[in-house]
């Protein structure tokens, strides 16, 4: 049997709709631990954020297991959350998106290696959306809170700029950011993850990376680290920030929910979050139909 690197996803993908991972996916991932393939978490999320599911595969977390954090912009030690790799955005383009942000009005929250930084979070601006107090809250987030931009060496740990704003009024600065910024660096917008799914104005996340940051340019780097051929692998995901992977993959499986241009691109298709599409897909792959 050749070893294979399956990523897996984690917001709308190993996590159901309410979070948290199910028995079936639990068992599927380690099924295919068991005989020998590497599975790799692959998350826009930190190390930190992805809590739920390092403690639904705790038994996983040795120490040559890694998670793929931030849109690929992170590279974890699974058990620990070790910084590994990093692929910071220049300080000067950190301040100028930071800028745009707070010109619309919203305040940016930059995302910090927490080895080198000391804090999860540089928060610049004030009157965080409550879906941003709410996250911060929940994963417990070690912030600093700042009035303005900062210069030079307060930016060089930065990974991730980002805003959270209700749909209705994100508008104007996610053209900005795009017309002005995206032939520089790897920018995202989005829904976000909120404690109310059915909100009717419900809050949506631009985001921004180094230039060519993602999950695939990782996997390719962990492809060479562990000598597996890149058509060795099998990339599970949903949105916007899995497609390269899915598209680059050996193998690139949509699942039932995702988003229309994830489902064009995959080779392969599962089922929905809602039924256990990550277990669906490893089973697949270990009866040899993938």
């Amino acid at each position: 049997m050749r070893q294979r690197l399956i990523a897996i996803d984690l917001d709308g993908t190993l996590f159901g709709p309410g979070g948290g991972v199910s028995a079936a996916n639990v068992r599927a991932v380690h099924a295919a631990c068991a005989v020998g393939h590497r599975v790799v978490i692959a998350t826009g999320r930190s190390w930190r954020e992805s809590l739920e599911a390092r403690e639904a595969l705790a038994e996983l977390a040795g120490a040559d297991e890694v998670l793929v954090g931030a849109g690929g912009a992170m590279l974890s030690a699974l058990d620990d959350g070790r910084t590994l790799e990093r692929q910071p955005i220049d300080p000067t383009l950190s301040a100028a998106v930071a800028e745009c942000m707070l010109a619309h009005g919203h305040p940016a929250q930059l995302l910090q290696d927490p080895d080198t930084a000391g804090c999860d979070y540089l928060i610049v601006g004030e009157d965080l959306d409550p879906t941003v107090r709410w996250w911060l809250d929940r994963y417990r987030q070690r912030t600093r809170t700042i009035a303005a931009v900062p210069e030079g060496e307060a930016l060089v740990h930065t990974v991730r700029v980002g805003t959270v704003v209700a749909s209705s009024r994100i508008g104007e600065v996610a053209r900005q950011v795009h017309a002005e910024l995206s032939d520089r660096l790897t920018v995202h917008h989005w829904r976000a993850v909120a404690p109310d799914p059915d909100h009717p104005d419900p809050p949506e996340l631009v985001e921004v990376f180094a230039p060519r940051v993602s999950k695939w340019a990782m996997l390719e780097r962990l492809c060479r680290r562990w000598e597996i051929d890149p058509a060795d692998t099998v990339a599970i995901g949903d949105g916007v920030n899995d497609l390269e992977m899915i598209e680059s993959a050996g193998v690139g499986v949509a699942m039932g929910n995702a988003d229309p241009r994830v489902i064009a691109a995959a080779t392969r298709h599962t089922a929905s979050n809602r039924d256990n599409g990550v277990a669906e897909a490893i089973h697949a792959v270990l009866d040899g139909r993938w």
